[in-house]
Parts: structure tokens; C-alpha cells; sequence
């Protein structure tokens, strides 16, 4: 049975999400190997992309429809970008050789999130904050909480780096 992110994550529906110039550049960038920590879970995809920097980024299926979210400059003003099109490129690619149910990474945020301390959940939180739209902001001294309840991400999404 095919799951929610092989819906639509074809390279077709890359090229008419990012355009031809995005998809080429795109290209160039799974080809290189640029995509890092691959995490699907059936419903989203997740990766890091080394670029000018290295960008997070995530694909998921927006009621059949591909939708993705990048940290880099174009990705931020909400267009499906070349980061996005190596992340959907890289993960087609390993479909080839492995059937979707055993290419599901094998990962219990639960699990991971009861065994960190109250710094490193802090930690965890602001870092995830880039993917907040909305009023509420992460902020070390604010005390607002971020609404990313339904974002899951690897931790090798988060970077650990001192406050």
C-alpha cells in the first residue's frame, strides 16, 4: 500500500512544483549527493541540504497535494525550491531499491523526548522554531510556547548549539 508521501512525491509534481530552472538546479544538487539524514515516515519527509549552508528541509502531502518547507531564502518565502526538489529526487531514488514499508525510518519522538532534560527540550524547541508561521515566535527570554506540536522531525534535524 503506498503511504501519504508517495502520493505525491513524483518527479513530475517536483517539476511543476519548483519550475524548470528550481528542478535542474535541484538535480544537480541530488545527483552530488547533497541531501543528508533522510527521515520518512510515511506522512512527511525531512532532510538536511548542503547549499550555501545547510538547509532543513520538509515534504508532505497537503490533502493530496506536494507541499514542502524550506530554511533557506527562497524556501522561507514559501516557494517550492531546488533544496526540496534533491529531497524529493533523493528519496524517489532510494524507492527504487527498497519497498516503501521497510524505507520508513525507525524513530519514537516520545521515546527520544523522555530521555532529555529540561535544556536540551528548551534547546530542541527553539531550534524547530524556523518552522513556526504565525504570531507566536521562540524567543530565550520570551515565554511563549511554539505551536509545532504537529511538526516531527530526526533529531539529526536539530542542531545542538549553546543558547
Amino acid at each position: 500500500m503506498k503511504s501519504k508521501i508517495d502520493e505525491v512525491v513524483t518527479t513530475s509534481n517536483l517539476r511543476l512544483a519548483a519550475g524548470s530552472r528550481s528542478y535542474s538546479r535541484g538535480e544537480d544538487y541530488f545527483q552530488r549527493g547533497a541531501v543528508h539524514h533522510l527521515y520518512c515516515d510515511g506522512e512527511q519527509l525531512t532532510a538536511d541540504v548542503n547549499g550555501t549552508h545547510v538547509y532543513r528541509v520538509r515534504i508532505t502531502n497537503d490533502d493530496g497535494r506536494l507541499d514542502g518547507e524550506c530554511s533557506c531564502p527562497v524556501g522561507r518565502d514559501g516557494d517550492f525550491c531546488k533544496h526540496l526538489v534533491a529531497l524529493g529526487l533523493t528519496y524517489l531514488d532510494r524507492q527504487k531499491n527498497a519497498p516503501a514499508e521497510n524505507n520508513k525510518s525507525v524513530f519514537s519522538w516520545k521515546d527520544c523526548l523522555r530521555k532529555c532534560d529540561k535544556d536540551e527540550l528548551i534547546k530542541i524547541i527553539l531550534e524547530m522554531g524556523w518552522m513556526v508561521t504565525g504570531p507566536a515566535v521562540c524567543h530565550p527570554e520570551g515565554s511563549r510556547i511554539c505551536p509545532i506540536a504537529e511538526h516531527r522531525f530526526h533529531p539529526a534535524m536539530v542542531e545542538r548549539r549553546s543558547l
